[in-house]
Protein backbone atom coordinates (compact mmCIF):
# COMPACT_ATOMS: atom_id res chain seq x y z
CA UNK A 1 0.00 0.00 0.00
CA UNK A 2 2.96 2.30 0.53
CA UNK A 3 3.46 2.22 -3.27
CA UNK A 4 0.14 4.09 -3.49
CA UNK A 5 1.44 6.82 -1.21
CA UNK A 6 -0.30 5.45 1.86
CA UNK A 7 1.03 5.66 5.36
CA UNK A 8 -0.45 4.10 8.51
CA UNK A 9 -3.02 6.90 8.92
CA UNK A 10 -4.25 6.33 5.37
CA UNK A 11 -4.98 2.70 6.14
CA UNK A 12 -7.05 3.91 9.09
CA UNK A 13 -9.15 6.03 6.71
CA UNK A 14 -9.80 2.98 4.54
CA UNK A 15 -10.91 0.97 7.58
CA UNK A 16 -13.26 3.78 8.66
CA UNK A 17 -14.81 3.93 5.17
CA UNK A 18 -15.27 0.14 5.06
CA UNK A 19 -16.68 -0.06 8.61
CA UNK A 20 -19.06 2.88 8.10
CA UNK A 21 -20.48 1.43 4.90
CA UNK A 22 -20.82 -1.96 6.56
CA UNK A 23 -22.90 -0.36 9.33
CA UNK A 24 -25.01 1.62 6.89
CA UNK A 25 -25.74 -1.31 4.56
CA UNK A 26 -26.46 -3.93 7.25
CA UNK A 27 -30.04 -2.73 7.81
CA UNK A 28 -30.50 -2.09 4.08
CA UNK A 29 -29.54 -5.71 3.34
CA UNK A 30 -32.00 -6.86 6.00
CA UNK A 31 -34.83 -4.76 4.55
CA UNK A 32 -34.13 -6.08 1.05
CA UNK A 33 -33.96 -9.66 2.34
CA UNK A 34 -37.44 -9.30 3.85
CA UNK A 35 -38.84 -8.10 0.54
CA UNK A 36 -37.09 -10.64 -1.65
CA UNK A 37 -35.22 -13.92 -1.45
CA UNK A 38 -32.33 -13.99 1.08
CA UNK A 39 -30.20 -16.00 -1.32
CA UNK A 40 -30.61 -13.27 -3.93
CA UNK A 41 -29.27 -10.71 -1.44
CA UNK A 42 -26.39 -13.04 -0.54
CA UNK A 43 -25.62 -13.44 -4.24
CA UNK A 44 -25.59 -9.65 -4.74
CA UNK A 45 -23.45 -9.22 -1.62
CA UNK A 46 -20.87 -11.75 -2.73
CA UNK A 47 -20.81 -10.27 -6.23
CA UNK A 48 -20.34 -6.71 -4.97
CA UNK A 49 -17.76 -7.89 -2.42
CA UNK A 50 -15.86 -9.86 -5.07
CA UNK A 51 -15.83 -6.88 -7.39
CA UNK A 52 -14.57 -4.68 -4.56
CA UNK A 53 -11.74 -7.10 -3.75
CA UNK A 54 -10.74 -7.37 -7.42
CA UNK A 55 -10.72 -3.58 -7.75
CA UNK A 56 -8.56 -3.24 -4.60
CA UNK A 57 -6.06 -5.69 -6.06
CA UNK A 58 -6.14 -3.93 -9.43
CA UNK A 59 -5.55 -0.57 -7.73
CA UNK A 60 -2.27 -1.87 -6.41
CA UNK A 61 -1.19 -3.17 -9.80
CA UNK A 62 -2.01 0.13 -11.53
CA UNK A 63 -1.00 2.31 -8.56
CA UNK A 64 -4.38 4.04 -8.70
CA UNK A 65 -5.60 5.48 -5.40
CA UNK A 66 -9.10 6.17 -6.76
CA UNK A 67 -9.52 2.51 -7.64
CA UNK A 68 -8.43 1.59 -4.12
CA UNK A 69 -11.14 3.78 -2.58
CA UNK A 70 -13.75 2.46 -5.03
CA UNK A 71 -12.85 -1.12 -4.12
CA UNK A 72 -13.08 -0.39 -0.40
CA UNK A 73 -16.48 1.28 -0.89
CA UNK A 74 -17.85 -1.72 -2.81
CA UNK A 75 -16.41 -4.16 -0.30
CA UNK A 76 -18.00 -2.17 2.56
CA UNK A 77 -21.39 -2.22 0.85
CA UNK A 78 -21.14 -5.96 0.27
CA UNK A 79 -20.00 -6.63 3.84
CA UNK A 80 -22.94 -4.73 5.26
CA UNK A 81 -25.47 -6.49 3.06
CA UNK A 82 -24.16 -9.85 4.26
CA UNK A 83 -23.88 -9.21 7.96
CA UNK A 84 -27.56 -9.57 8.80
CA UNK A 85 -28.79 -11.53 5.78
CA UNK A 86 -26.15 -14.26 6.10
CA UNK A 87 -26.92 -14.88 9.75
CA UNK A 88 -30.69 -14.91 9.26
CA UNK A 89 -30.34 -17.37 6.38
CA UNK A 90 -28.15 -19.60 8.55
CA UNK A 91 -30.77 -19.44 11.34
CA UNK A 92 -33.52 -20.31 8.84
CA UNK A 93 -31.60 -23.42 7.80
CA UNK A 94 -30.81 -24.39 11.40
CA UNK A 95 -34.46 -23.95 12.42
CA UNK A 96 -35.48 -26.58 9.87
CA UNK A 97 -33.53 -29.11 11.94
CA UNK A 98 -34.64 -28.24 15.48
CA UNK A 99 -33.20 -31.40 17.04
CA UNK A 100 -29.74 -30.38 15.87
CA UNK A 101 -30.13 -26.62 16.30
CA UNK A 102 -27.41 -26.19 18.95
CA UNK A 103 -24.97 -28.36 17.04
CA UNK A 104 -25.61 -26.53 13.75
CA UNK A 105 -25.13 -23.14 15.40
CA UNK A 106 -21.89 -24.26 17.04
CA UNK A 107 -20.60 -25.63 13.71
CA UNK A 108 -21.42 -22.30 12.08
CA UNK A 109 -19.50 -20.49 14.83
CA UNK A 110 -16.52 -22.80 14.38
CA UNK A 111 -16.61 -22.26 10.61
CA UNK A 112 -16.54 -18.48 11.10
CA UNK A 113 -13.63 -18.72 13.52
CA UNK A 114 -11.65 -21.08 11.30
CA UNK A 115 -12.29 -19.03 8.14
CA UNK A 116 -11.24 -15.77 9.80
CA UNK A 117 -8.14 -17.38 11.27
CA UNK A 118 -7.16 -18.95 7.95
CA UNK A 119 -7.75 -15.69 6.08
CA UNK A 120 -5.55 -13.75 8.51
CA UNK A 121 -2.85 -16.45 8.45
CA UNK A 122 -2.95 -16.67 4.65
CA UNK A 123 -2.64 -12.90 4.33
CA UNK A 124 0.22 -12.72 6.82
CA UNK A 125 2.16 -15.50 5.08
CA UNK A 126 1.63 -14.01 1.62
CA UNK A 127 2.73 -10.57 2.77
CA UNK A 128 5.71 -12.00 4.64
CA UNK A 129 7.01 -14.16 1.82
CA UNK A 130 6.04 -12.02 -1.17
CA UNK A 131 7.65 -8.75 -0.13
CA UNK A 132 4.27 -7.22 0.81
CA UNK A 133 2.50 -8.09 -2.44
CA UNK A 134 -0.93 -7.16 -1.03
CA UNK A 135 -2.59 -7.45 -4.44
CA UNK A 136 -2.20 -11.23 -4.27
CA UNK A 137 -4.04 -11.31 -0.93
CA UNK A 138 -7.03 -9.48 -2.40
CA UNK A 139 -7.06 -11.57 -5.59
CA UNK A 140 -7.13 -14.78 -3.52
CA UNK A 141 -9.87 -13.43 -1.27
CA UNK A 142 -11.87 -12.51 -4.37
CA UNK A 143 -11.47 -16.09 -5.62
CA UNK A 144 -12.86 -17.38 -2.30
CA UNK A 145 -15.80 -14.98 -2.59
CA UNK A 146 -16.45 -16.04 -6.18
CA UNK A 147 -16.38 -19.72 -5.17
CA UNK A 148 -19.05 -18.97 -2.57
CA UNK A 149 -21.24 -17.48 -5.30
CA UNK A 150 -21.29 -20.94 -6.90
CA UNK A 151 -22.49 -22.44 -3.61
CA UNK A 152 -25.19 -19.79 -3.27
CA UNK A 153 -26.37 -20.68 -6.78
CA UNK A 154 -26.54 -24.36 -5.84
CA UNK A 155 -28.51 -23.55 -2.68
CA UNK A 156 -30.86 -21.40 -4.72
CA UNK A 157 -31.51 -24.26 -7.14
CA UNK A 158 -32.24 -26.66 -4.25
CA UNK A 159 -34.57 -24.11 -2.65
CA UNK A 160 -36.68 -23.90 -5.83
CA UNK A 161 -37.20 -27.69 -5.95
Amino acid sequence: ISRLGFEASGVGRLVIIWASLTLIFAPIGNILAKRTNKLRILFVRQSVGSLGLLIIATAGLFLDIKLLYLGVVLFGIGSGMFSVTGFTYMLDIAALHKRNLAMLLSVFGMMLTISRSLAATMAALILRYSNNFFELVFFLEAIFFISSIIQIGRASCRERV
